[in-house]
């Protein structure tokens, strides 16, 4: 796996990894020839040999050439930015979407039969201008994790084409190569190797059915007459549950075979007045006096029915425990996990949350023996299998990287949350803000005095004093983000005792000429010192709170200053740092559980929990 701070291209800059697949893995990264904006990189990394290297690079150029013609000419296909060979590896380099996947908005609903309906005819949209491109490209890969709802205008993104590996095994020309595709929504001819224009069809069908039941496509099962019995239970009306059945069928030529067919079937579905089981036409029942007696007395019924259905309801999604539990595939047993300091903040309440909602699901977190908890002794914990999974508030190392390589270990980092890294001084300091350029200065030596920064209101204020507490995430933040290569001056105050954070912190609120850094989440709740606002120069300063900043004279727990969400997002704030889950993807239970856990942090309650904290839920 790539490195954080690495550059592809010569100007790619790797921020985290966002996934891992069998042909590579796909990162978040920055473009620092297009004013730092984000970015996707895909590098893809099939097994091949010299032999057919020549061959798999004009696949490649061709194919990444169709994706940058349909990104230009289609609005919810992401636009590729650039495609290039670097070590004898290929690389895509995509728009990044903002905005929540289908994976992570089913986890936490299932969606009404108007959205789905949206759903589909937004997708099947896109669905037609590719498959009546010029090359008539396949999508192969339709996915909840594949479909991102975009923030800025609510329209459903289609990414992740699987064409382009599909090309890749072209060139191996290897018959036990796998098909393309995630096998759960993939259709019998697509597994074959034989994928149609209705194989997508096929898979958004299965995506849809999903959305409405809230069954994983591995559960569901099917009748006699080729229908998906999970559809029955739904309140969907017949005739979409009828389209999607269609959509669906395992025998390809019983299928919808166009998506225009589809389209103009929803078509038909808007135009007809909705029917619901409930419903009694009159037309049925003679208007005698005593036919409308009983049904007066059938209606009565029906009503009662419903209000019984009603408290049920009310009585599930007020106790959901067993439902967020079957969808998050919770296992049942004691776990442990252990790990960043930062994670104090919230780490007790999220576990008191979960508890609430999965019982079964029993987490015991490990501190480090004769200190506190870090980062680095939660990667050392699973590596060692002392715990099943860790917590960190900072990147793999490629150090990490390696030893877990060394161990038959895959370390996989998942991101829950976008961190703030805090500059705290003395509250009576006269000064609101440093450059980055300013602060590598002060945090290696070359700035000794306060003065040298244009504070010459005190005699008090001179020699400046830096404080480090152990944190090691803040400090892998400095190195990547501000020392620039450079190591941090020696004269540093070190406080090494368990609550070092909070020490470090009061040592600067009683010495005016002190600083220290820290999560922002953390200096907000001591209400004591003030955070300077950072920024590339000194015309873009920008604070790690929210505005309007709340007075310390005001400040309380309750009351206290906010993350700067938009300024974190979009790292307008250039201290900034994610909060990851990590699990070895080589073992069973550590996946199974790190992933469970990963599951329940992105589901409504426990966000609130991590936002209420001071942090940006991602």
């Amino acid at each position: 796996m790539l490195v954080p701070g690495t550059v592809l291209g010569g100007c790619y800059k790797i921020i985290r990894l966002l996934g891992i697949g069998g042909f590579g893995e796909t990162y978040e990264a920055e473009d620092l020839k297009r004013f730092n904006c984000l970015c996707v990189v895909k590098r893809l990394r099939p097994q091949i040999n010299f032999s057919v290297l020549e061959i798999t690079r004009r696949l490649f150029d061709r194919e990444a050439r169709t994706l940058r013609e349909l990104g230009d000419e289609h609005e919810q296909i992401p636009q590729l930015y650039a495609y290039f060979e670097e070590n004898q590896e290929f690389y895509l380099v995509q728009e990044y979407i903002e905005g929540a996947t289908l994976t992570d908005i089913f986890l936490e609903r299932t969606l009404s039969e108007f959205e789905v309906i949206d759903l589909l005819k937004q997708v099947l949209k896109v669905l037609d201008f590719i498959h009546n491109h010029n090359n008539r490209v396949i999508h192969r890969d339709i996915k909840p994790a594949n479909l991102i709802r975009r923030s800025k205008d609510n329209k459903i993104v289609l990414i992740d084409f699987g064409a382009v590996k599909e090309k890749f095994q072209e060139a191996l020309n290897d018959p036990s190569t796998v098909a393309i595709g995630t096998p759960d929504y993939m259709p019998l001819e697509q597994l074959q190797k034989r994928p149609l224009p209705c194989s997508d069809i096929y898979a958004l069908g299965i995506v849809a059915i999903q959305a409405l039941t809230g069954v994983h496509p591995g559960k569901l099962t099917r009748n006699i007459d080729d229908n998906i019995n999970d559809l029955v239970n739904t309140n969907a009306s017949t005739g979409l549950k009828n389209v999607l059945n269609n959509m669906v069928r395992i025998q390809s030529s019983q299928r919808y075979q166009s998506v225009f067919e589809v389209l103009k079937a929803l078509e038909q579905l808007e135009s007809q007045p909705q029917q619901r089981l409930t419903q009694i036409p009159d037309t049925q029942i003679s208007p005698t006096k005593a036919n409308k007696k009983i049904l007066k007395f059938f209606k009565w019924i029906l009503a009662g029915f419903a209000i019984v259905s009603l408290f049920s309801m009310l009585s599930v999604f007020a106790n959901d425990s067993a439902l967020v539990c079957i969808l998050n595939s919770v296992p049942e047993g004691n776990f442990s996990y252990s790990g960043s300091t930062t994670w104090q903040l919230f780490r007790d309440d999220v576990e008191k949350s979960i508890e609430n909602t999965c019982p079964q699901f029993k987490l015991n977190f490990s501190p480090r023996p004769g200190n506190g908890p870090g980062s680095g002794y939660g990667i050392q914990s699973l590596l060692k299998k002392q715990v099943n999974f860790a917590i960190s508030s900072r990147n793999i190392s490629d150090e990490e990287n390696k030893q877990a390589q060394s161990q038959g270990a895959l370390l996989v980092e998942e991101p829950i949350a976008i961190d703030g890294i805090a500059v705290g001084v003395n509250q009576n300091l006269p000064i609101d803000g440093l450059t980055i350029n300013q602060l590598r200065n002060l945090l290696t030596g070359k700035i000794n005095d306060w003065n040298q920064l244009g504070v010459t209101n005190s005699s008090k204020i001179n020699k400046i004093n830096v404080y480090e507490g152990s944190n090691s995430s803040v400090n892998e933040i400095l190195k990547l983000k501000v020392l620039g290569g450079n190591e941090l001056r020696e004269d540093v105050n070190k406080i090494e005792n368990a609550p070092g954070i909070t020490e470090g912190m009061r040592k600067v609120f009683r010495d005016e000429n002190g600083i220290f850094l820290v999560s922002s989440a953390h200096l907000a709740r001591q209400c004591q010192g003030k955070a300077l606002a950072i920024g590339t120069n000194s015309s873009n300063l920008v604070s790690p709170y929210k505005k309007p900043l709340v007075p310390l004279a005001k400040c309380t727990p309750t009351n206290r200053n906010k993350p700067n969400v938009a300024a974190f997002k979009n790292e307008t704030y250039p201290l900034t740092n994610r909060l990851f889950v990590i699990y070895n993807q080589n073992n069973p239970i550590s996946k199974q559980v790190g992933t469970a856990y990963i599951k329940l942090l992105k589901t409504a309650p426990r966000r609130k929990v991590i936002e209420e904290a001071g942090f940006v839920a991602i």
